[in-house]
């Protein structure tokens, strides 16, 4: 996280310097050497991909999960992640019927980072802030909405928050980020990968809610 940090922050100084013309002589050495960096970190990442692999190569076979269990998990880890915070936050979750499906990582990964989003969106304001997750099944979808009382999104900013590389709580100066997925990425997990269909809508001040609806089929 550290060297993406400073790859991050390099990248973004080269960006300010080419956009404002500044030090031309400089950009040629400052591109090669963020290149060297990511290289670096790409070897760092293979390896570490390549020994959960052998950890858990024939020692793990995770077909399918029912969506309860996800819940489960999910309410466990986010409680967690909300006390660590030291925030007043209730999390709410109303489910639907149960259903068994093997696409429990996909999901997982959606709805945590959706829930993160909305943990980071709400402010130590003193009042007690609520993020509600309802699942419920139409016709032959599932739709989950997961909504919170936090900051709400600029409207300027709601425009943009699905482009890849956005996002709002980015410190350009020291490549510090958020600890979620990044909303391109789970857009990418509900429409590439489950054929779904994911929005938004928000105002500030008031909070933020994400609609997601996958078709029953891609779930099984």
């Amino acid at each position: 996280m550290e060297n993406i940090e400073r790859v991050m922050s390099n990248s973004y100084e080269l960006f300010e310097k080419i956009n404002f013309k500044k030090d031309e002589a400089s950009w040629g050495e400052r591109a090669l050497s963020i290149a060297k960096d990511v290289y670096e970190i790409k070897k760092e990442y293979a390896l570490v991909v390549r020994g959960i692999k052998e950890l858990i190569e024939d020692k793990f076979q995770d077909n399918g999960m029912d969506f309860k269990d996800i819940i489960t998990i999910l309410d466990e880890a986010m409680k967690r992640e909300i006390k660590h915070g030291d925030k007043d936050i209730v999390l709410l979750f109303e489910t639907g019927e149960n259903f068994y499906t093997t696409k429990h990582y996909f999901l997982m990964s959606i709805f945590r980072n959706l829930i993160m989003n909305g943990i980071d969106a709400i402010l130590d304001s003193g009042k007690q802030a609520i993020i509600r997750f309802t699942h419920k099944i139409e016709g032959e979808k599932h739709v989950f909405i997961i909504s919170d009382t936090g900051s709400g999104i600029d409207e300027t900013d709601l425009y943009n928050i699905f482009s890849p590389g956005f996002s709002t709580k980015i410190n350009y100066k020291t490549g510090q980020i958020n600890r979620g997925l990044g909303l391109s990425v789970v857009q990418d997990i509900v429409e590439r990968e489950l054929k779904g269909r994911i929005t938004v809508s928000s105002q500030e001040g008031e909070g933020t809610t994400f609609y997601i609806e996958i078709p029953e089929t891609s779930l099984r």
